[in-house]
């Protein structure tokens, strides 16, 4: 009988200490940094590559060293043209994605790449691009349906448009393929 109530102490105070236990290792857990796998395309001296480490040192800084991100340069980690299947496998957590290497995948993405690059205006042609990713069903569709999540936005421009002979009218457009 002795040892049964020992038994049933024992298991109330288990009961009792066990979630205070586990509640301290989950909010240990909780504060642990973690690092993030940044695939990128270009190299650190470049003046993209400068931008790329400001803004991780900044993700570093802002949340208090709670997240770090790792950068993989000049295509280290995952090659720009399979940077798709390389995020949504989890090779890399984080990546430029360009649509031009994924149309059947992106083709939404693609188009919505394209038009903003030419205008004078970079900074109005990211926030209409940003209204539209927010706002386009078909285009939040698109994205969810390939797994992955747009951190921030990019424009690539004119490099993924070009002509052998310039282009100054519709007329001019007539029995070609783009």
């Amino acid at each position: 009988m002795k040892r049964i109530s020992v038994l049933i102490v024992m298991g109330v105070c288990l009961l009792f200490i066990t979630p205070l236990f586990s509640t301290t290792v989950l909010a240990q857990d909780a504060f642990k940094p973690i690092t993030l796998k940044f695939a990128d395309a270009i190299p650190q001296q470049s003046w993209f590559g400068q931008q790329h480490q400001w803004w991780a040192n900044e993700v570093e800084k802002r949340t208090g060293g709670k997240v770090k991100v790792q950068i993989f340069w000049m295509e280290s980690l995952v090659k720009w043209k399979d940077m798709l299947p390389g995020v949504q496998s989890g090779m890399a957590d984080l990546g430029w994605i360009s649509s031009t290497y994924h149309p059947s995948n992106l083709p939404l993405y693609l188009m919505l790449d394209n038009p903003f690059a030419f205008r004078q205006d970079y900074g109005a042609a990211m926030l209409a691009s940003i209204d539209t990713m927010d706002k386009e069903p078909n285009l939040k569709a698109e994205i969810e349906r390939e797994g992955i999540i747009l951190v921030c936005p990019y424009i690539s421009g004119q490099m993924q448009i070009a002509s052998k002979k310039p282009i100054d009218s519709n007329k001019d457009l007539k029995g070609k393929t783009i």
